[in-house]
Protein backbone atom coordinates (compact mmCIF):
# COMPACT_ATOMS: atom_id res chain seq x y z
CA UNK A 1 0.00 0.00 0.00
CA UNK A 2 1.21 3.17 -0.35
CA UNK A 3 2.31 5.37 2.15
CA UNK A 4 1.44 9.34 2.57
CA UNK A 5 3.95 11.80 1.59
CA UNK A 6 3.86 13.09 5.39
CA UNK A 7 4.01 8.94 6.83
CA UNK A 8 7.28 9.17 4.57
CA UNK A 9 8.64 12.51 5.31
CA UNK A 10 8.19 11.77 8.87
CA UNK A 11 9.82 8.46 8.98
CA UNK A 12 12.62 9.98 7.00
CA UNK A 13 13.14 12.89 10.07
CA UNK A 14 12.87 9.78 12.42
CA UNK A 15 15.86 7.82 10.59
CA UNK A 16 18.11 11.36 10.80
CA UNK A 17 17.39 11.49 14.32
CA UNK A 18 18.42 8.02 15.58
CA UNK A 19 21.17 8.36 13.13
CA UNK A 20 22.26 11.36 15.30
CA UNK A 21 21.62 9.90 18.84
CA UNK A 22 23.80 6.93 17.83
CA UNK A 23 27.21 6.03 18.87
CA UNK A 24 29.37 7.07 16.06
CA UNK A 25 26.38 8.50 14.29
CA UNK A 26 25.65 5.34 12.61
CA UNK A 27 23.35 2.78 12.74
CA UNK A 28 22.52 -0.63 10.41
CA UNK A 29 19.83 -1.09 7.76
CA UNK A 30 18.26 -3.83 10.19
CA UNK A 31 18.68 -1.64 13.43
CA UNK A 32 16.62 1.07 11.39
CA UNK A 33 14.23 -1.32 10.57
CA UNK A 34 13.75 -2.87 13.73
CA UNK A 35 13.39 0.39 15.33
CA UNK A 36 11.24 2.26 13.17
CA UNK A 37 8.95 -1.32 12.82
CA UNK A 38 9.20 -1.45 8.77
CA UNK A 39 10.96 -3.70 6.30
CA UNK A 40 14.61 -3.23 6.19
CA UNK A 41 13.87 -2.42 1.65
CA UNK A 42 12.02 0.32 3.13
CA UNK A 43 14.52 1.22 4.96
CA UNK A 44 17.12 0.98 1.97
CA UNK A 45 14.87 3.36 -0.20
CA UNK A 46 14.59 5.50 2.38
CA UNK A 47 18.80 5.65 2.39
CA UNK A 48 18.79 6.05 -0.97
CA UNK A 49 16.91 9.43 -1.18
CA UNK A 50 18.13 10.79 2.07
CA UNK A 51 21.78 10.23 0.62
CA UNK A 52 20.58 11.94 -2.80
CA UNK A 53 19.75 14.70 -0.37
CA UNK A 54 23.42 15.18 1.23
CA UNK A 55 22.21 14.00 4.84
CA UNK A 56 23.74 10.46 4.96
CA UNK A 57 26.61 8.36 3.98
CA UNK A 58 25.72 4.97 3.01
CA UNK A 59 28.47 1.95 4.09
CA UNK A 60 28.14 -1.53 3.43
CA UNK A 61 24.71 -1.92 4.79
CA UNK A 62 25.27 0.66 7.36
CA UNK A 63 24.28 4.41 7.25
CA UNK A 64 25.75 7.75 8.42
CA UNK A 65 24.42 10.88 9.37
CA UNK A 66 26.66 13.83 7.84
CA UNK A 67 28.00 15.93 10.94
CA UNK A 68 27.24 19.18 9.15
CA UNK A 69 25.43 19.99 5.81
CA UNK A 70 28.02 20.39 3.16
CA UNK A 71 26.08 22.65 0.67
CA UNK A 72 28.26 26.00 0.91
CA UNK A 73 30.33 27.43 -2.26
CA UNK A 74 29.17 25.73 -6.05
CA UNK A 75 27.77 21.96 -6.25
CA UNK A 76 27.82 20.10 -9.50
CA UNK A 77 24.89 18.18 -7.95
CA UNK A 78 22.01 18.15 -10.73
CA UNK A 79 19.36 17.26 -8.07
CA UNK A 80 20.30 20.33 -6.35
CA UNK A 81 20.57 22.58 -9.19
CA UNK A 82 17.25 21.23 -9.94
CA UNK A 83 15.41 22.40 -6.65
CA UNK A 84 17.32 26.07 -6.91
CA UNK A 85 16.39 26.25 -10.13
CA UNK A 86 12.58 25.79 -9.42
CA UNK A 87 13.19 28.26 -6.09
CA UNK A 88 14.69 31.01 -7.65
CA UNK A 89 11.64 30.71 -10.48
CA UNK A 90 9.26 31.25 -7.84
CA UNK A 91 11.24 33.69 -6.33
CA UNK A 92 11.58 35.81 -9.33
CA UNK A 93 7.38 35.61 -9.68
CA UNK A 94 7.68 38.48 -7.25
CA UNK A 95 9.35 40.98 -8.83
CA UNK A 96 7.76 44.01 -11.23
CA UNK A 97 9.00 45.70 -13.72
CA UNK A 98 10.86 48.69 -12.93
CA UNK A 99 11.33 47.19 -9.15
CA UNK A 100 14.87 47.74 -7.45
CA UNK A 101 16.08 44.77 -6.47
CA UNK A 102 18.96 43.26 -3.75
CA UNK A 103 20.52 39.99 -4.55
CA UNK A 104 23.17 38.82 -2.01
CA UNK A 105 25.94 36.45 -2.64
CA UNK A 106 23.64 33.41 -2.78
CA UNK A 107 24.05 31.38 -5.70
CA UNK A 108 19.82 30.44 -5.94
CA UNK A 109 19.55 34.18 -4.96
CA UNK A 110 21.96 35.19 -8.23
CA UNK A 111 19.57 32.24 -9.90
CA UNK A 112 16.14 34.51 -9.70
CA UNK A 113 18.30 37.00 -12.99
CA UNK A 114 18.28 34.30 -15.44
CA UNK A 115 14.10 34.64 -14.95
CA UNK A 116 14.08 38.64 -15.09
CA UNK A 117 15.36 39.33 -18.67
CA UNK A 118 12.52 40.25 -19.87
CA UNK A 119 11.90 43.08 -16.98
CA UNK A 120 13.50 46.57 -16.70
CA UNK A 121 15.19 46.41 -13.25
CA UNK A 122 17.87 48.32 -10.92
CA UNK A 123 19.63 45.25 -9.39
CA UNK A 124 22.12 46.04 -6.32
CA UNK A 125 24.30 43.11 -5.41
CA UNK A 126 27.15 42.18 -3.53
CA UNK A 127 27.83 39.68 -6.16
CA UNK A 128 30.45 39.52 -8.27
CA UNK A 129 29.19 36.58 -10.31
CA UNK A 130 26.36 39.02 -11.56
CA UNK A 131 29.04 40.05 -14.29
CA UNK A 132 28.70 36.54 -16.08
CA UNK A 133 24.79 37.18 -16.12
CA UNK A 134 22.65 37.70 -19.01
CA UNK A 135 20.37 41.22 -18.03
CA UNK A 136 17.36 43.11 -20.08
CA UNK A 137 19.67 46.14 -21.47
CA UNK A 138 17.46 48.50 -19.52
CA UNK A 139 18.29 46.71 -16.18
CA UNK A 140 20.99 48.73 -14.34
CA UNK A 141 23.48 46.48 -12.34
CA UNK A 142 25.34 48.13 -9.38
CA UNK A 143 27.76 46.01 -7.81
CA UNK A 144 28.45 47.38 -3.68
CA UNK A 145 32.44 47.03 -3.79
CA UNK A 146 34.21 46.20 -0.97
CA UNK A 147 36.51 43.54 -0.74
CA UNK A 148 36.54 40.27 -2.57
CA UNK A 149 36.51 37.21 -0.79
CA UNK A 150 36.70 34.01 -2.36
CA UNK A 151 35.37 31.44 -3.69
CA UNK A 152 32.10 32.90 -3.49
CA UNK A 153 32.97 36.04 -4.96
CA UNK A 154 31.29 37.79 -2.76
CA UNK A 155 31.73 41.82 -2.07
CA UNK A 156 32.38 42.81 1.84
CA UNK A 157 33.19 44.80 4.15
CA UNK A 158 33.29 48.55 5.45
CA UNK A 159 33.07 49.71 1.32
CA UNK A 160 30.31 47.51 0.53
CA UNK A 161 28.52 48.16 3.53
CA UNK A 162 28.94 52.35 3.07
CA UNK A 163 27.71 51.67 -0.35
CA UNK A 164 24.61 49.81 0.68
CA UNK A 165 23.60 53.05 2.66
CA UNK A 166 22.94 54.52 -0.34
CA UNK A 167 20.16 52.21 -1.17
CA UNK A 168 16.79 51.24 -0.46
CA UNK A 169 15.29 48.56 -2.68
CA UNK A 170 11.69 47.31 -3.03
CA UNK A 171 12.57 43.50 -3.03
CA UNK A 172 15.19 41.08 -1.27
CA UNK A 173 15.66 38.07 -2.41
CA UNK A 174 18.43 36.71 -0.09
CA UNK A 175 20.30 33.05 -0.22
CA UNK A 176 21.42 31.45 3.75
CA UNK A 177 23.28 29.21 5.24
CA UNK A 178 20.89 28.27 7.46
CA UNK A 179 17.25 29.40 8.96
CA UNK A 180 15.67 28.24 11.94
CA UNK A 181 12.50 29.08 13.96
CA UNK A 182 14.55 29.40 17.08
CA UNK A 183 17.63 31.63 15.75
CA UNK A 184 16.21 33.10 12.23
CA UNK A 185 18.65 33.27 9.44
CA UNK A 186 22.54 32.65 9.25
CA UNK A 187 25.70 31.93 7.89
CA UNK A 188 28.63 30.61 8.00
CA UNK A 189 30.38 33.75 6.75
CA UNK A 190 31.04 36.02 9.49
CA UNK A 191 32.08 38.99 6.59
CA UNK A 192 28.76 38.23 5.01
CA UNK A 193 26.44 38.89 8.37
CA UNK A 194 26.79 42.55 7.93
CA UNK A 195 25.89 42.89 4.68
CA UNK A 196 23.12 40.82 4.58
CA UNK A 197 21.76 42.60 7.28
CA UNK A 198 21.84 45.91 5.73
CA UNK A 199 20.00 44.62 2.76
CA UNK A 200 17.14 43.43 5.08
CA UNK A 201 17.21 46.98 6.99
CA UNK A 202 17.26 48.94 4.00
CA UNK A 203 13.97 46.80 2.02
CA UNK A 204 10.56 48.22 1.87
CA UNK A 205 8.15 45.96 0.47
CA UNK A 206 9.55 42.38 0.39
CA UNK A 207 12.34 40.02 1.94
CA UNK A 208 11.92 37.35 0.37
CA UNK A 209 14.27 34.07 1.63
CA UNK A 210 15.51 30.99 -0.77
CA UNK A 211 16.86 28.11 1.12
CA UNK A 212 16.41 24.37 0.26
CA UNK A 213 15.84 21.63 2.43
CA UNK A 214 19.36 21.51 3.50
CA UNK A 215 19.07 24.89 4.98
CA UNK A 216 15.61 24.19 7.08
CA UNK A 217 16.24 24.09 10.06
CA UNK A 218 19.77 24.21 10.19
CA UNK A 219 22.04 27.19 12.42
CA UNK A 220 24.84 28.38 10.73
CA UNK A 221 27.73 30.04 13.09
CA UNK A 222 27.05 34.09 12.38
CA UNK A 223 23.47 35.47 13.37
CA UNK A 224 22.06 37.65 10.46
CA UNK A 225 18.43 38.34 11.49
CA UNK A 226 15.45 36.99 13.08
CA UNK A 227 12.35 35.47 11.38
CA UNK A 228 10.28 38.63 12.17
CA UNK A 229 11.88 40.14 9.20
CA UNK A 230 10.92 37.46 6.60
CA UNK A 231 7.62 37.80 4.14
CA UNK A 232 8.21 35.31 2.17
CA UNK A 233 10.22 31.89 2.39
CA UNK A 234 10.49 30.08 -0.56
CA UNK A 235 11.99 25.84 0.02
CA UNK A 236 11.40 22.65 -1.35
CA UNK A 237 8.33 19.75 -0.98
CA UNK A 238 11.93 17.79 1.03
CA UNK A 239 12.05 20.40 3.98
CA UNK A 240 11.40 19.43 7.17
CA UNK A 241 7.52 19.42 7.46
CA UNK A 242 7.34 20.09 11.64
CA UNK A 243 9.74 22.65 10.86
CA UNK A 244 8.16 24.43 8.10
CA UNK A 245 4.86 24.50 10.26
CA UNK A 246 6.75 26.52 13.08
CA UNK A 247 7.44 29.18 10.50
CA UNK A 248 4.20 29.26 8.98
CA UNK A 249 2.87 29.57 13.18
CA UNK A 250 5.44 32.62 13.21
CA UNK A 251 3.74 34.26 10.55
CA UNK A 252 5.81 33.75 7.77
CA UNK A 253 4.11 32.63 4.14
CA UNK A 254 6.09 29.21 3.63
CA UNK A 255 5.92 28.16 -0.12
CA UNK A 256 7.17 24.59 -0.56
CA UNK A 257 7.88 23.49 -4.54
CA UNK A 258 7.40 19.97 -5.42
CA UNK A 259 10.07 18.26 -6.43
Amino acid sequence: MKQSKEVVEERRYNILQLLQASPDLVLSVNQLAKRLAVSPMTIRRDLTELEMMGKINRLHGKAKILEKPHFEGNTNNEHIEAIKYKIAKQASSYIENNMTIFINSSSTALMTLNHLIDKSLVVVTNNAHVIDMKNNPNTSVILTGGEIRFPKEALVGDLALASLMNFQADVLVLGCSGISPERGISTVNIHESAVNALFIQNTTKKVIVVADYRKIGYDANFFVAPTDVIDILITDSYANPAIVERFEQQGIQVIQLPI
